[in-house]
């Protein structure tokens, strides 16, 4: 399932650099963080689970 796959790998993120994901994002496109390869896939991550999230939201407003 996308959902667990998604959060799955946040998490993995999470801890490998102690940061939650908000944090991240705001800390990444600050400039605060670097250019490590890592900060793309989990900006990545962050950004498809936050669109694959809103889709699902429009589609269950849709279907009620």
């Amino acid at each position: 399932n996308a959902v667990a796959f998604y959060k799955r790998s946040l998490k993995q993120f999470e801890r490998k650099h102690h940061l939650n994901t908000q944090t991240f994002l705001k800390r990444f496109e600050a400039g605060q963080l670097g250019d490590d390869l890592d900060y793309f896939d989990w900006y990545a991550f962050a950004k498809l689970f936050a669109k694959w999230q809103k889709t699902q939201s429009v589609l269950r407003s849709a279907v009620r």
